[in-house]
């Protein structure tokens, strides 16, 4: 059963705003595309830098994990005059445990750290030691870092 307009008591009348007819749902209005246009801008000028920020983030953290790991393998070298043995990725050498933070890993993400320990031939390196320490750093899943 329809209301009819005649009837006062029953009477609908339309929300405010909004159109009759055909065009009830035609388009957006200026205002809205104004805003989606800016906040698609907005977005566009963000987002490169926001990967750029979190790039930089990782990249610092990486540097971080390397100094503390060579800290640690200059604090064992002061201590007993001989680099520590060689780790491989992702594996601390033992020598070094108790001279790193606690759980300190030599994991990060897709990031891999070793210690390596080199002998130097002729003897006579820094220190009075013939070996060379260095920390490698190793991306597994990312071949095109390697």
């Amino acid at each position: 059963m329809r209301v009819s307009e005649s009837e006062p008591s029953g009477r609908l009348s339309p929300a405010r705003g909004v159109r009759k007819g055909r065009d009830a749902w035609a388009g957006f209005s200026l205002a809205e595309l104004v805003v989606v246009m800016i906040v698609g801008i907005v977005a566009g000028i963000a987002l490169p830098n926001i990967r750029s920020a979190l790039f930089k983030a990782e990249a610092a953290h990486i540097v971080s994990d390397v100094s503390t790991i060579r800290l640690s393998a200059y604090t064992y070298l002061s201590e007993t005059g001989d680099f520590p043995s060689s780790g491989g990725f992702g594996i601390a050498p033992p020598q070094v445990a108790n001279h790193l933070p606690d759980g300190f890993p030599f994991t990060y993400k897709n990031v891999e750290c070793a210690f390596w320990s080199f002998n130097l031939f002729g003897g006579g390196g820094f220190w009075g030691t013939n070996k060379l320490g260095t920390v490698m750093v190793s991306f597994p899943n990312q071949p095109e870092f390697a």
